[in-house]
């Protein structure tokens, strides 16, 4: 992204997660390192980690057409992501995959419980991976809230009436930028869900996430 420094880089291993820090105006650049991979982000107001991301406030404030109430499915560039506290955390300001507008706003993220639920191998889901990197934070597992599916590919199904999990179309190197409106902890996860659905076209990979602070700030 012309016009900015990198200050932050770290790449997350495939079913693993990490925390970071954002300041008021850096950009948080997500990046789907091989494609076809999924991540689960959760925001936080630093101020108060109490007023978190909220998935209902953001779904419903991103109307496309003003002149009817017509919520999107996703975020695209120029999106809002809306707090528990009813402002805006952070918006989007760059989408480089092929369909814009993907990242959904309507599933809740894996856990054990679901896969032992399906009768599956037990294995962690985004919930205990995020639950390990925030605990430091002082954040509880009951705090976390529904997560931004980065690159995930749902859609509404017409005749049944269900949302439906696609795989990712997401190719090698294809990025979102997010640009924090207030000082955040952040958090992601590279979803691990491997079986039940194309979530991640079955095949677990790692994703990069970078910290961008604007030259003009320096």
């Amino acid at each position: 992204m012309s016009g900015t420094r990198l200050i932050y880089s770290e790449t997350i291993p495939a079913k693993a997660a990490t925390a970071w820090t954002v300041d008021t105006g850096q950009i948080i650049r997500i990046t789907d390192i091989e494609g076809g991979q999924v991540g689960d982000l959760v925001l936080f107001a630093r101020e108060d980690l109490r007023e978190r991301n909220s998935i209902s406030w953001t779904r419903t404030r991103n109307i496309r057409n003003t002149a009817t109430y017509e919520p999107p499915l996703g975020l695209a560039p120029g999106g809002t992501i809306w707090s528990t506290g009813y402002r805006i955390l952070a918006t989007v300001v760059e989408d480089t995959s092929p369909l814009k507008g993907i990242h959904d706003l309507y599933g809740r993220m894996c856990n054990r419980g679901m896969y032992e639920m399906y009768g599956v191998t037990p294995q962690d889901g985004c919930f205990e991976l995020l639950q390990e990197v925030l605990r430091p934070h002082g954040v509880a597992p009951s705090e976390i809230p529904d997560a931004i599916g980065v690159f995930m590919n749902t859609q509404p199904d017409p005749e049944t009436r269900v949302m439906r999990i696609h795989q990712p179309v997401t190719r090698p190197g294809d990025s979102i930028s997010i640009r924090a409106e207030t000082d955040l902890l952040a958090a992601m996860s590279t979803c691990p869900m491997d079986v039940l659905a194309p979530t991640n076209s079955y095949h677990i990979t790692p994703m990069k996430v970078e910290v961008l602070q604007s030259r003009q700030g320096t």
